[in-house]
This record gives C-alpha cells, sequence and structure tokens, in this order.
C-alpha cells in the first residue's frame, strides 16, 4: 500500500526507484515484483533482496552481491 500510495502521490515516471528488502514482508515474490513494474512508466527498478526471492521471481537481470 505503501508503495502505491507514494507512487501516486509522486508520479513516478521515468523514475529510479531504490527498494530495500521488500521480501521481508512479502511472501509471494513474483506477484510483489510485477505490482512494482507498474507503479509508473519508464522506471527503473532497484531492489535489495535475498537472491532466493530474486530467483523464486525468475528476475532475469541480476546483480549478486555478497557479505564481506
Amino acid at each position: 500500500m505503501l508503495f502505491a500510495a507514494t507512487a501516486s502521490a509522486l508520479g513516478l515516471d521515468h523514475s529510479l526507484v531504490f527498494i530495500d528488502r521488500p521480501d521481508l514482508h512479502a511472501a509471494d515474490a513474483s506477484r510483489l515484483l510485477t505490482g512494482l513494474g507498474t507503479l509508473g512508466r519508464n522506471n527503473q527498478l532497484f531492489v535489495t533482496v535475498r537472491s532466493g526471492f530474486a530467483r523464486a521471481a525468475g528476475v532475469d537481470e541480476t546483480v549478486t552481491l555478497q557479505d564481506v
């Protein structure tokens, strides 16, 4: 709900959207990432999640970072 309200209030189009760990509160990775993609037109999403969450959503464009 917070993402939708913010996107609506700001008019997120042609924006960089940074989202940190939405997987802490969402069980369905595919549904969450699909929904985030509909927040506006031509946005680039940078979402930090655990690797299993991204794989479950079928995300193809990922960068894997390891904790040091």
